[in-house]
């Protein structure tokens, strides 16, 4: 689940990239069928002014694109103006570029013109092309709906993710049994752990709703122009609430999880205990004799411990122990005729070890001894 979501990410993350990289102009810069003129004019005072008619190029283009530049002038730079619902507008641009995007319905001529009266004249290069431009306004409704889509599918993948949480928490905190409790709290930490799954499985598969549709706008992203805000800030919450079922997916694999499947384990260790007492009969935990240092030791200059006990018990089968240093892990259980190892101990002065007898029908017995860290 968590590398989906990191897939989802990335998806998010180039569709953000796509959105902010366009331009700021009304039409799309995807182009098809375009074709292209060049020019080359030299502007001056007298008439002052070249007029470039679009319209009878190409009757059919929707959008026209037209650049141009001033590379030599003498006194005077140049503006453009567009012939607009019947007549002149002067768009002023004060730098020597234009880079423009026209609709065919608003705009059918182009007039450049020397800025000022008086001696003086410009060398303008320009460039027009004009075909089948893409307007982005259906692409764009398009985008918004697919980037709609990702934030619903996240937000209901991080509402599973914290379901998940949420049960997990519960397993852990409720895994832990005594002698007459042990049965019901199995069974609880059981089904707490199945809902858990359950929910991890409905974040997975909103998760995977989510990359295909992030998949889907990464797509029409490529061909969408500008005016993309409302789509940039959709894609930014969708990018945040994938972002926290991604914290929160990671929380459960990392934390929860392993903490529910140690306490299951033990837990099926006191079952197994329980279902061997009842069948055997036996319900009388082991007698430990002594517990003591390996070869006698009773001080540590390091930071382990050896021990070794001695117990009995009502039947013949062998008998296990366990021990741990303070209030530190158990260690593995090994047979009594070993020596066990306690871990964790820190800071000198005394610190208790504590001993853990069981026999096969799960019956237990406890013990501590105390050793010293020089």
């Amino acid at each position: 689940m968590l590398k989906r979501l990191s897939k989802i990410l990335i998806q998010i993350f180039i569709l953000v990239l796509f959105t902010t990289a366009f331009s700021v102009e009304s039409y799309a810069s995807t182009v098809t069928g375009v074709q292209e003129e060049t020019g080359d004019e030299r502007l001056s005072d007298n008439p002052g002014y070249e007029i470039i008619e679009l319209t009878p190029l190409y009757p059919n283009a929707k959008v026209w694109h037209l650049e141009t530049e001033a590379y030599d002038w003498s006194g005077n730079f140049y503006y453009m103006e567009i012939y607009k619902n019947d007549s002149w507008q002067n768009l002023e641009f004060d730098n020597r570029g234009v880079d423009m995007f026209f609709n065919n319905s608003d705009v059918s001529k182009v007039r450049l013109r020397i800025r000022d009266s008086g001696y003086g004249f410009c060398k303008v290069q320009y460039k027009i092309k004009w075909g089948t431009f893409i307007n982005d306004y259906d692409e764009f409704n398009d985008l918004k709906n697919i980037v709609n889509d990702i934030k619903t599918d996240a937000s209901q993948a991080k509402t599973s993710a914290d379901a998940a949480k949420s049960s997990a928490d519960k397993a852990a905190a409720r895994s832990y049994y005594n002698s007459n409790t042990s049965g019901y709290w199995s069974y609880n930490a059981y089904s707490k752990a199945n809902s858990a799954n359950s929910n991890a499985s409905a974040a997975k598969t909103n998760a995977a709703n989510a990359k295909s549709s992030a998949d889907t706008a990464a797509t029409n992203a490529a061909n969408a122009n500008s005016n993309a805000s409302a789509a940039k800030t959709e894609a930014a919450a969708a990018k945040n609430a994938a972002n926290a079922a991604a914290g929160d997916a990671t929380y459960i694999r990392s934390t929860q999880l392993p903490n529910v499947e140690n306490k299951i384990d033990n837990l099926e260790t006191v079952v197994a205990n329980i279902e061997n007492n009842m069948s055997t009969g036996d319900s009388a935990p082991p007698s430990i004799m002594s517990v003591k240092g390996y070869n006698g030791a009773t001080c540590t200059t390091g930071t382990t411990f050896k021990v070794v006990v001695k117990a009995s018990d009502n039947s013949s089968d062998s008998l296990e122990f366990r021990v741990k240093a303070d209030s530190g892990s158990w260690s593995n259980w090994t047979s009594i005729s070993n020596y066990a190892v306690a871990t964790g101990i820190s800071g000198g002065g005394a610190h208790t070890i504590n001993v853990e007898v069981r026999d096969q029908a799960g019956n237990a017995a406890n013990d501590t001894m105390t050793v010293f860290k020089i």
